[in-house]
């Protein structure tokens, strides 16, 4: 798999209960981690979430998925070990993960299911700076709002307290088209990006 180039985003959308047990390919803590869920339904997820993510790591760096080693800065996000220029970030919902892939670049991705019933207001209040709060007027809206700052938390590793903080102009966050029903944005270092989309499978 050719790697995204400098102006490019590669994001893989993943139906997480379509993909066939990888359970093979996964390190022997991410079994662990995996034995440690209550539900069938939330391990296979977490299974078919990571195989997913092995697999498609070693299409761009010639590894078998096993292979794939990561390491974690010093927020506690994973990056490829071996000093690789490139970059990815993940995030699910509901039965489905995003995927975002880039080279050089930092990148962080969310997706959210919209739920209409969902008290967004106190959250609004607690973190959102006051230019935000006034564009949130309903799910819809609280939604595609969160994601753009969640993508954004994700790529440069922060915690929610960094949802107070303003985007650094030296970054770019744009929501992604994800469908009726769902919320999803991309935050990228640097300028915009063509964005490339990828539908996995195995």
């Amino acid at each position: 798999m050719p790697q995204p180039g400098d102006c490019e985003i590669h994001v893989w959308d993943i139906d997480l209960d379509a993909v066939s047990d990888g359970a093979a390919v996964l390190s022997h803590d991410e079994r662990m981690r995996a034995a440690r869920f209550r539900f069938d339904v939330h391990r296979a997820r977490f299974v078919a979430g990571r195989a997913a993510l092995r697999t498609i790591l070693a299409s761009y760096v010639g590894l078998a998925p096993a292979e794939i080693a990561f390491e974690y800065n010093r927020f506690g996000k994973p990056e490829l070990a071996g000093g690789t220029r490139l970059r990815f970030n993940a995030s699910h919902s509901s039965g489905r993960q995003l995927i975002a892939i880039a080279c050089g670049r930092e990148v962080g991705v969310d997706l959210e299911r919209v739920r209409a019933d969902f008290a967004f207001e106190d959250i609004v209040r607690r973190f959102f700076p006051p230019e935000e709060r006034a564009a949130v007027s309903d799910a819809e809206s609280f939604f595609s709002t969160w994601t753009r700052r969640e993508a954004f938390l994700k790529a440069t590793g922060q915690g929610l307290s960094g949802l107070r903080t303003a985007v650094p102009p030296s970054w770019t966050v744009a929501n992604l088209d994800a469908g009726e029903g769902w919320a999803a944005a991309i935050a990228v270092k640097g300028g915009e990006c063509r964005v490339i989309r990828r539908v996995f499978s195995i």
